[in-house]
């Protein structure tokens, strides 16, 4: 367990909707999912929540990030002990739903 902790950043889902019928306009909500992995200890809980904010911290206050993005629409976190393996692992997803706004061109 000498390589955690560790995180893994993957967007699983991406929505669209219209927003205008005269222009091919889409309203876009994409996840994008933060999983962070700790060596199982009796202060997982606080070693995750920490990472988890840090990140959020980096991701909330970045505004060259924030700013490619019409809203943050919501955020959600969990966490959850692992101890089927060898070695138990505790895991925090954070999860960020992000909208864009953007204007298609079928050329």
């Amino acid at each position: 367990m000498n390589d955690l902790p560790a995180i893994s950043v993957y967007t699983p889902t991406v929505s669209a909707e219209t927003v205008s019928v005269l222009t091919p306009a889409f309203k876009r909500t994409i996840d994008i999912v933060i999983e962070v992995v700790v060596a199982d200890s009796t202060l997982w809980q606080d070693i995750v929540d920490d990472i988890l904010f840090d990140v959020k911290t980096k991701l909330f206050t970045d505004s060259t990030w924030t700013g490619q993005f019409a809203s943050i629409a919501a955020y959600t976190e969990e966490h959850d002990l692992d101890d089927q393996g060898e070695k138990p692992i505790a895991i925090g997803t954070l999860t960020i739903s992000l909208v864009i706004v953007e204007i298609e061109e079928f050329n």
